[in-house]
């Protein structure tokens, strides 16, 4: 054993290598992900079955709220607009 562990971040898909000491923790990734650590197999027998391997997928999409910032503007004869441009530079549009 090499003293090192692979990982794969579930949201950008980089994978890489950990110390053994990180084993059971989690550490982050440039994307801004956690990752854990799982506990490396000291095993030296061959697995009876191979081993899993589960695909996490977060989704992290907002829609933005447009239709109703529309109505807003019309009802307060453009008034909302401001706010409307803001809220979207602001990140919510996105």
């Amino acid at each position: 054993m090499n003293g090192r562990i692979q990982v794969q971040c579930p949201r950008c898909g980089k994978a890489g290598t950990v110390p053994e000491q990180y084993a059971g923790k989690e550490v982050g990734c440039k994307c801004g992900s956690r990752i854990a650590v799982s506990s490396p197999n000291f095993s030296f027998d061959e697995p009876s079955q191979p081993a899993m391997v589960q695909q996490v997928v977060i989704h992290n999409h907002r829609s933005f709220p447009h239709a109703m910032h529309g109505v807003l503007t019309l009802l307060t004869c453009g008034f909302w607009l401001p706010i409307w441009v803001i809220c979207y530079l602001m990140g919510g549009g996105r």
